[in-house]
């Protein structure tokens, strides 16, 4: 039982090295070297005016859709 065991270790090792297995993650790729875009934040009156629009076409599509809740 014991050399059995050997042998299949030993061509795992052998299967390992031909397939050049690695061990654990690879590295991660990193970030191209830039700057740093910050983005832009909206004003809270351009986050009303951008959701009553979209209030209003979800409430034409429903219109359309002819259902409504």
């Amino acid at each position: 039982m014991q050399l059995q065991r050997q042998r299949i270790e030993e061509q795992i090792r052998q299967v390992r090295a031909l397939l050049g297995v690695r061990r654990g993650r690879p590295p991660l790729a990193k970030a191209a070297a830039g700057p740093v875009v910050k983005r832009r934040t909206l004003s809270a009156e351009a986050r009303r005016r951008i959701s009553l629009a979209q209030k209003r076409r979800w409430a034409e599509y429903r219109k359309k859709a002819g259902g409504g809740s």
